[in-house]
């Protein structure tokens, strides 16, 4: 977490306050179980929210305000199940439902989530299909540049193209899958936990799901009791793991895009441009093979939740470093090779500063090893996480 106040069981959240039950998710206020998106206030169950309030159950939103039961919205208020209401009408309804919401939460200790109404349509019969893990197109000719120039600053030795160093930079990241959906067409889904449930048959496009911004509900249908409701939204609700918010181009199988470019088969980018093969693009560029949050972050590789750093390779929960290799839990340290747990090293190896002339000697055997491999492999048995033997193997 960074900058959040008065928040529990959250991950990976920022810039936040009074927060419960969240995944990733950046400047979230006052709201409780909620899935991707930014900038967002009040919100109780409603995945994929950019710059809204007042969501509750909603899904695929933008630019929306005080909306419950809505899905793939942009610029509404005052709606229930996708229907436009007077402000009296909707605050009338609202209070009716959240007190239901309420009650369910002091009797069970838990509310349906907006994942399990879209599963409540799905049938046993149903199949998932083709199943393909992205990439499944080519990448932007700015990511291959990128690519080449980040391995030529990170590792001394440009290379391309990048399809060929794909299943390395993807192995430690999460699974994102081309599906066939509800209308046919290959659509995301992804190995998130907290969405990797709903079936691909309740899956759509962006483009497919935001022709679905139609009523779903009636006027008879909003005095319905609320698991009557649910069930009722469940059957003709338009699902997508599918988001693009504010300006981006040159985008090629990223799940979720918001004001990023030239960025290729990855979860997420927020704010960031040329880099490939991650969980979460946030605010960084040139990085390639990042598992976790890659944050205000540049030219590294194969590195996990890191923030601040630069020119790194195989590093691991890292902080306001750079120029660090094979390294893990350091802040404030430059120029180190199989470091951790330490903070203000300079030219470090095993947590001993050497010097800078000796630092170079070692790191140019490690930088050797690791594009002998490259060269041979198109990627390295050794990780921050398996040093002591190739994938277990002495």
């Amino acid at each position: 977490m960074r900058n959040v106040k008065k928040g529990a069981f959250i991950s990976y959240v920022r810039e936040s306050e009074c927060v419960f039950g969240l995944p990733p998710f950046p400047k979230i206020n006052y709201s409780i179980r909620c899935h991707e998106g930014i900038n967002v206030h009040r919100m109780f169950e409603s995945f994929y929210i950019t710059h809204s309030s007042g969501m509750y159950y909603s899904f695929n939103c933008a630019n929306c305000l005080d909306c419950m039961f809505s899905f793939n919205l942009r610029g509404k208020h005052n709606m229930i199940g996708n229907l436009q209401l007077p402000k009296d009408r909707y605050l009338e309804l609202k209070k009716k439902l959240t007190s239901e919401i309420a009650d369910e939460l002091e009797k069970k200790k838990r509310a349906r989530s907006i994942s399990d109404i879209a599963m409540m349509a799905a049938r046993e019969k149903d199949s998932e299909g083709d199943i393909r893990r992205i990439p499944t197109l080519p990448a932007p000719p700015g990511v291959e540049k990128a690519f080449s120039d980040t391995m030529k600053v990170v590792l001394g030795q440009g290379r391309q193209p990048i399809a060929g160093f794909v299943p390395y930079l993807q192995e430690r990241t999460l699974p994102i899958m081309k599906v066939k959906g509800r209308f046919s067409t290959p659509t995301f889904t992804t190995g998130f936990p907290i969405v990797k449930g709903i079936p691909p048959q309740c899956l759509c496009t962006l483009e497919e799901a935001m022709k679905q911004d139609k009523p779903i509900l009636s006027e008879k249908e909003l005095s319905l009791p609320l698991a009557r409701m649910e069930a009722l939204v469940s059957g003709k609700a338009a699902f997508t793991l599918d988001f693009v918010d504010g300006a981006c181009r040159d985008y090629v199988d990223v799940s979720q895009v918001i004001e990023s470019s030239e960025v290729y088969s990855s979860w997420d980018a927020t704010s960031s441009q040329r880099s490939a093969c991650c969980d979460g693009i946030i605010q960084s560029k040139y990085v390639f093979g990042g598992s976790w949050r890659q944050l205000d972050s540049e030219f590294c590789v194969k590195s996990c939740d890191i923030t601040n750093c630069k020119r790194c390779f195989e590093i691991d929960s890292c902080t306001n470093c750079s120029g660090c290799y094979f390294s893990h839990n350091l802040e404030g340290c430059e120029e180190c090779i199989l470091c951790s747990n330490a903070k203000g090293l300079h030219y470090a190896v095993l947590n001993q500063q050497v010097g800078k002339e000796e630092y170079a000697r070692i790191k140019k055997l490690m930088l050797d090893y690791v594009n002998a491999e490259l060269d041979k492999k198109k990627a390295c048995s050794r990780s921050i996480f398996e040093l002591s033997g190739a994938k277990g193997k002495k």
